[in-house]
């Protein structure tokens, strides 16, 4: 969520691209796991959500096409004052 909320304050982004979406390698072999979902042994069908799966979910879950990030000089998106950001967005129809 930090990199999302971020990259949208400080540089006025609003695409983040992801890669590794499936993480599919066995814990033997060298490397850090980085995709939203991980399966080490995916024939198995075992696999995990990992933590920027969520927050991707969290964020898309209450926004859609279309929607506009409301930019830092109007107050609705900011730095917060013990570390953080906060970001505004407004639907089409400015509900």
């Amino acid at each position: 969520g930090r990199t999302v909320n971020t990259n949208l304050v400080r540089m006025n982004v609003t695409s983040t691209l992801l890669r590794s979406l499936v993480w599919a390698v066995h814990p033997a072999i060298p490397g850090h796991p980085n995709g939203l979902v991980s399966a080490a042994e995916p024939w198995s069908g075992v696999y995990s959500i990992q933590d920027p799966l969520w927050m991707l979910a969290h964020t898309t879950r209450f926004t859609q096409v279309g929607w506009w990030v409301l930019p830092l000089q109007s107050g609705a998106t900011g730095h917060l004052k013990r570390g953080g950001t906060y970001v505004t967005y407004l639907s089409p129809d400015r509900s």
